[in-house]
């Protein structure tokens, strides 16, 4: 509630982006429920319904699909967001850094592809190379690339567990494939 609350809630919604990062980030942190806890819609749809609808509402007004459990629902979404880009505690500062950088767009991109969400590091590595991108390429055309991007992972975790490959030849192949994204028309 106080990080809604520095967000605009419950009259501005301008700095929800502001809202959704830190959310993540203190989900992200732990001590609020267990993991398995965390992994049931049905405890995400009480978060949204009996506990804090009122920042749904705030969030996303009546659409029935941000209160219900699954990766729509704001809570768990969030949750999601920092389980996939968390650096982990050896990153120390910077460990939220990637939870905090990424758009709406870039985080469902990958949260809402099973086949990308469920590898911690194939998430965390496609979050890592959206946000390179944006700090020397620029936001222009960057969801489109994204998006056809992850498509294109998916295709190549068919052919070849993402998840086996080492972190260097796992970002090689997201590197080649954001590189054929940018040469297309």
């Amino acid at each position: 509630m106080a990080i809604a609350t520095a967000s605009g809630f419950p009259d501005d919604d301008r700095q929800a982006a502001v809202f959704d990062a830190e959310a993540a980030v203190l989900l992200g942190q732990g001590g609020h429920m267990r993991e398995s806890d965390a992994l049931r819609d049905d405890v995400w749809a009480f978060v949204a319904t009996v506990l804090l609808p009122e920042i749904v509402r705030w969030r996303f007004g009546s659409q029935e699909e941000r209160y219900r459990g699954g990766v729509r629902n704001v809570f768990q979404r969030l949750w999601l967001r920092a389980m996939a880009l968390d650096r982990g505690p050896q990153a120390g500062e910077e460990r939220w850094d990637l939870a905090r950088a990424l758009n709406e767009d870039a985080i469902a991109a990958i949260i809402e592809r099973p086949g990308l969400a469920g590898s911690r590091a194939v998430s965390r590595a496609l979050g890592e190379r959206w946000h390179q991108e944006r700090l020397t390429a620029g936001p222009g055309g960057l969801e489109d690339r994204m998006r056809s991007v992850a498509r294109n992972l998916l295709v190549t975790n068919q052919v070849m567990r993402l998840e086996l490959l080492g972190a260097a030849d796992l970002e090689a192949e997201i590197d080649r494939l954001f590189i054929s994204a940018a040469a297309a028309p």
